[in-house]
C-alpha cells in the first residue's frame, strides 16, 4: 500500500499537474512485503501459527518458512544461507540486499509482553504523547492480547502489524 501510494499515486498526481516525474525510479519491494506479511501463510503468519502449536519451536518455524517460501516457491525472496548458518537461519532478499535471520529465539522474542507495571508507568506519564502510546486506541486488548474471534493470544508481532495497519 505504501509503495503504491507514495510512488504510483503521487507520480500520477504530479503528472496530471504537469510536473515531470519521469526521472523517479524505485525498486518495487511488494514481493518481499507480501512474503513477510500477507496472510496466514506469510513469514509473520507462520510465526504466529508456530506460537500456538503446543510444541512449537524455532526449528519448526524455520522448516515451515522454508517449505512455504524457500526455492523454488518463494520467487527468490527467501533462501537458505550457505555454510554453517544454513542449519538455523534463512535469508530474505530485500531491495537493499540480502539479510540473514537466525531463527534461534524467534518464538521467545515474539512471545514477549510489555510488563504491566511498565504499561501503567507509561499510561501515568504527564507527557500527553507518552501517555497516548498505551491509550485504548493504540494498546493491545486488556484481556491479555487475545483475538476476539479465536480467543487465541495475539502475538506481539500481530499486535504491531495491527497497529501499523491502523496508521
Amino acid at each position: 500500500f505504501f509503495t503504491h501510494h507514495i510512488f504510483h499515486v503521487e507520480q500520477a498526481a504530479y503528472a496530471a499537474e504537469g510536473v515531470d516525474v519521469s526521472a523517479i525510479t524505485f525498486e518495487d519491494n511488494s514481493a518481499t512485503l507480501d512474503t513477510l506479511d500477507k496472510g496466514h501463510g506469510s513469514v509473520y503468519g507462520i510465526l504466529d501459527e508456530e506460537l500456538h502449536v503446543p510444541r512449537g519451536s524455532d526449528a519448526g518455524f524455520l522448516d515451515k518458512v522454508m517449505k512455504a517460501w524457500g526455492p523454488p516457491k518463494g520467487g527468490g525472496v527467501v533462501k537458505r544461507p550457505k555454510g554453517a548458518k544454513s542449519r538455523d537461519s534463512f535469508e530474505v532478499v530485500h531491495f537493499a540486499g540480502t539479510v540473514c535471520y537466525g531463527s534461534a529465539g524467534f518464538l521467545d522474542k515474539n512471545r514477549d509482553e510489555v510488563p504491566p507495571d511498565a504499561v501503567a508507568a507509561v499510561k501515568a506519564s504527564r507527557n500527553a504523547f507518552i501517555a497516548a502510546l498505551f491509550s485504548p486506541a493504540n494498546a493491545a486488548p486488556e484481556d491479555g492480547g487475545r483475538d476476539s474471534a479465536s480467543g487465541k493470544k495475539t502475538s506481539l508481532g500481530a499486535q504491531f502489524r495491527a497497529q501499523l495497519a491502523r496508521l
